[in-house]
């Protein structure tokens, strides 16, 4: 998280366990492949968060700076790797109105191009995670790399925004919920914090998921809305 350690660890028991829950209820309903994906969400969000806990123990000097890059290294790849590719790929596998299907497979290569674009910088001039307090003691990542102008407004279509195209009611709400997260970080927080600030909020978004989909019941009413 982008807080402490301590924020990081409670996120990290929270998520996976509610991960857990959330991928037996999926299989309780016999969701089809798209909801498994989806109710995996906040698992990876939580192992998410555990790299960051072992970030900020690395920043704080308590364990060596090698498990510390380490971590770092998985956290961005979850941020800036995965995120903007498992966003359209979930959506397209949920999708059942054919217009919109072909709307989540076009962005499909977007997120792949925009997760390879970030995770050559991971992999290039990767710099270890630093929360100096002239950026309000928040993790910053990829800190030195030069991105091109506008790029998190790309990962934000892709990660975010992209599931708010769905007409499946559980990826429509977990939609929302990431792109108001992102807004309210974009505008609350400096930027060199974005992936730390919004993977936290993002992560908290996920709990949506295990809600709504012990809400559902096999073959019930609501499972379907139409959002446009």
């Amino acid at each position: 998280m982008c807080f402490s350690a301590t924020a990081s660890f409670t996120a990290c028991a929270v998520l996976t366990a509610t991960g857990s829950f959330s991928v037996r209820r999926a299989r309780e309903l016999n969701a089809g492949p798209g909801l498994m994906a989806l109710s995996t969400f906040p698992l990876f969000f939580g192992i998410q968060q555990g790299f960051e806990g072992l970030v900020w123990l690395g920043i704080n000097e308590v364990i060596s700076p090698f498990w510390r890059d380490l971590a770092g290294v998985g956290f961005v790849l979850f941020a800036f790797l995965f995120w903007p590719i498992a966003g359209p790929v979930t959506g397209y596998l949920i999708e059942q109105n054919s217009i919109r299907k072909k709307i989540f497979l076009s962005l499909i290569p977007c997120g792949v191009g925009v997760g390879l674009y970030l995770a050559y910088f991971i992999l290039t001039v990767f710099a270890p995670p630093i929360a100096p307090d002239h950026w309000d003691g928040h993790v910053a990542y990829l800190y030195e790399a030069e991105l091109i102008n506008n790029i998190e407004y790309i990962y934000f279509i892709t990660a975010c925004a992209a599931l708010i195209l769905s007409s499946h009611r559980v990826a429509f709400m977990m939609g929302a919920a990431l792109t108001g997260s992102f807004a309210f970080t974009m505008y609350g927080y400096q930027l060199v914090s974005l992936p730390s600030v919004w993977c936290f909020f993002a992560a908290i978004c996920s709990i949506i998921i295990v809600i709504e989909l012990y809400r559902l019941r096999p073959g019930g009413p609501g499972t379907i809305i139409e959002t446009v």
